[in-house]
């Protein structure tokens, strides 16, 4: 088993010389992040919180979060990990490859995934949050 040491050096070795792509890429997915959240904070303005308004910006965002944000994420991961197996360094454009080309697997784990961390905190809310942060690695 590697010590935690290891995976450092392995991470820094296969970032060597693409820092900047990866930062690149990183921030193209905190501004579309930031951006949607910026949206849902967005149904806070309206001054009553049972307009009909507030309830379709929730609901807009939370449908937008689900079908884009979540395989969005997982691109974003996919894409790292062809930068660490491959060394394509193309990073920005593999998380899009890599989110919508095969956009209903990415949609059927997110939803397993969403279903099965409820699932576990109906028991109580320890096995859930230890079973998210298992479905997570």
């Amino acid at each position: 088993m590697k010590t935690n040491q290891e995976y450092k050096n392995a991470a820094l070795a296969v970032l060597k010389g693409n820092w900047a792509p990866a930062v690149v890429c990183t921030i193209v997915m905190m501004v579309i992040s930031v951006g949607i959240s910026l949206l849902s904070s967005s149904s806070a303005l309206v001054t009553d919180p049972t307009s009909t308004l507030a309830l379709v910006i929730s609901m807009s965002v939370l449908l937008l979060s689900f079908f884009f944000l979540l395989p969005l994420g997982f691109g974003y991961y996919q894409s790292f990990k062809l930068l660490c197996e491959e060394g394509d360094n193309r990073l920005t454009a593999n998380m899009f490859r890599q989110a919508f080309g095969i956009y209903g697997r990415n949609l059927a784990a997110g939803l397993l995934m969403i279903l099965y961390v409820f699932l576990w905190t109906l028991l109580f809310i320890i096995p859930g949050l230890i079973k998210s942060f298992a479905y997570a690695m």
